[in-house]
Order: C-alpha cells, then sequence, then structure tokens
C-alpha cells in the first residue's frame, strides 16, 4: 500500500480525520502482512497531539518512508518519528508532459499571464466575520495587481488548480476586475489535471498561489509568481532559488507585487535555465528512486513495451 500525494500528514482535518484514517488503513494493511509505503509526501500543520499519536505510528509502521522536503522531514521527526527516512522531489515531477511543452506559446507582442487566485483563509477553525474581510482585501488586492498589468500591455487569463475550491475566487476576482477596472479577463472551466496543463501551457508567465500551480509552472518551464499562503509554497520556491519571486498572501502590496513581476519578465531566460536544470535534477532522482522501490516491476513493464 502507497500513501502518496502532498499534504497526506495533516491535521487540517482535525485528528479523526486524515491521521486517523490513515493510521486506520496502515493498521490494515500491516494485519494483511501488506508492504506500506510512505512516498515523498508532505507534513503538516500537526498540532494536536493525538494527530501527532497517529501520524507518528503510520511512520513507523511504514517499511519505507520519504518525504517531499527537508521541513517535513524535520516535523516528522519533532513530533516523534525515529525511523530511517528519505528526502525526494514530489511525485508529480514524475509525470511525462513533453507533448504539452512542445506546444509552448510564440513570441507576441502583448505576453499573456495566467493569474490563479484562491479562498483564504482556507483552514479551519473560522471566523465568519474576520475572515471574509480578509478574503475581499485579497480579492481587491488581485484585482489592482491584474490591472496593473494590464495597463502594462499583459493580456490577463484566469485559472485554478483546485477545481473544488478554486472557482468561487475565480469569480469574484473576475467580478471585482469587470466591475473596478472595465478589464474581462479569459476563463475556461477546466476539471482534468490534463486539461489544467493544456491551458497553462499557453501562458507565458505563471501567478499563483498553490504549491501544485509552481511545480505545474517548472513541469511547464514557465517563469512563476507565487503568492504563498503556506510555507510548503515557500519553501519549493527556495528550493528552485526563485525566493526573490516569492511574497506571503497576508502582506504582499499589489504595486510591489507588480514591480516585482517586472523584474521576473527582465529576468525570464535565467529564471527558466534555472528552472529546467532542477527539473531535469528532480526527474532524475525520482526515476532513481522508483527503480530502487520496483526494479521487477519497472523492468517488467519496459519489456512489456519492447525496451530492453
Amino acid at each position: 500500500m502507497i500513501l502518496g500525494g502532498g499534504g497526506q500528514l495533516t491535521d487540517r482535518s482535525g485528528p479523526w480525520g486524515f491521521p486517523y484514517a490513515i493510521f486506520t488503513w496502515f493498521l490494515l494493511a500491516k494485519s494483511a502482512r501488506l508492504k506500506c509505503v510512505v512516498l515523498n509526501t508532505g507534513a503538516g500543520p500537526l498540532i494536536n497531539p493525538l494527530s501527532k499519536f497517529f501520524i507518528t505510528r503510520v511512520l513507523l509502521a511504514a517499511d519505507y518512508v520519504s518525504f517531499r522536503d527537508e521541513e517535513s522531514q524535520a516535523l516528522a521527526r519533532k513530533v516523534g518519528f525515529t525511523g530511517p527516512c528519505h528526502v525526494f522531489p514530489d511525485n508529480v515531477y514524475g509525470l511525462e508532459i513533453s507533448a504539452l511543452c512542445a506546444d509552448s506559446p510564440k513570441r507576441r507582442d502583448q505576453p499573456l499571464v495566467g493569474i490563479a487566485p484562491m479562498p483564504y483563509p482556507a483552514d479551519p477553525p473560522f471566523d465568519a466575520k474576520k475572515d471574509k474581510v480578509i478574503y475581499e482585501e485579497l480579492v481587491a488586492k488581485f484585482a489592482t495587481f491584474a490591472s496593473l498589468l494590464s495597463r502594462s500591455s499583459y493580456r490577463l487569463a484566469v485559472f485554478g488548480t483546485d477545481i473544488g475550491a478554486d472557482p468561487a475566487a475565480i469569480q469574484d476576482l473576475r467580478t471585482k476586475l469587470e466591475a473596478d477596472y472595465d478589464i474581462s479577463t479569459q476563463y475556461e472551466p477546466i476539471e482534468s489535471l490534463e486539461k489544467v496543463l493544456l491551458r497553462m501551457s499557453g501562458f507565458d508567465y505563471v501567478v499563483t498561489c498553490r504549491f501544485h500551480g509552481v511545480v505545474f509552472a517548472h513541469l511547464l518551464s514557465k517563469p512563476v509568481l507565487a503568492i504563498a499562503h503556506h510555507p510548503k509554497v515557500t519553501n519549493l520556491m527556495s528550493a528552485l532559488g526563485l525566493s526573490k519571486y516569492c511574497v506571503d498572501i497576508r502582506t504582499f502590496d499589489p504595486r510591489s507585487l507588480a514591480d516585482t513581476f517586472e523584474c521576473l519578465v527582465n529576468e525570464k531566460d535565467e529564471v527558466k535555465s534555472r528552472m529546467d536544470s532542477t527539473l531535469k535534477n528532480y526527474k532524475s532522482r525520482l526515476r532513481v528512486q522508483f527503480d530502487e522501490l520496483w526494479p521487477a516491476k519497472v523492468a517488467d513493464s519496459l519489456s512489456a513495451v519492447g525496451v530492453r
């Protein structure tokens, strides 16, 4: 049994949500004498003592443990995990999307910027009155930033990488831009990973709040500006050598953000080179990891397609 995905080791749902569910699955798997693998997952937040107990028992029960970043590994150690473990890139870097990368946009007079807002605050507990004010201020700042890009002759498109939570924020941003700045934006609802990647492949630049928004931009070699809502986004941008293009969602100023974006544009060649180098490294490390974990299955798969 493989526990993959991004932020699995978290207590955002409370101890009886994700932590207990994962603990139960691992308990059943071990009872059935299955090999259990925790594969390149993220960790945190982990605050509740019972959540820490469940997650620690999951990690100790696993036959193999790896995290997607050193910060997640450190948190697991802090809450009590003492077993052997590794750090590898997020599993999504194993995706092969060369066909989409081949359809990169041609040079044009008005570069297309893809902007991906998100609802924030997004994690419980919620304060309906206070959080509504924070969210409306965030949408207003996004709209101001987008309007500054529009005045600088950039074309705008909005998109999301969370098909459940993002559409409402996208619509609020589009409404704000139309009402306050008379700006229309491109938007196409998309409900699959393939369509998200295909949509993003047409952008010249990406502005996103989400971890996997940054990852998808990285996979597609799109210069990316991150508005971080969580340390995992900040940590990823740091690992890519792009910390100067990462701001905090709580405190960013839209006009300063527009200046940071212009810096990204001016240094796009250097940024793309750095992104391509780290992408090659991440993919290589994942291939080595997967081959070591499942050598027989890899060999069988290659043989089935005529590769020896």
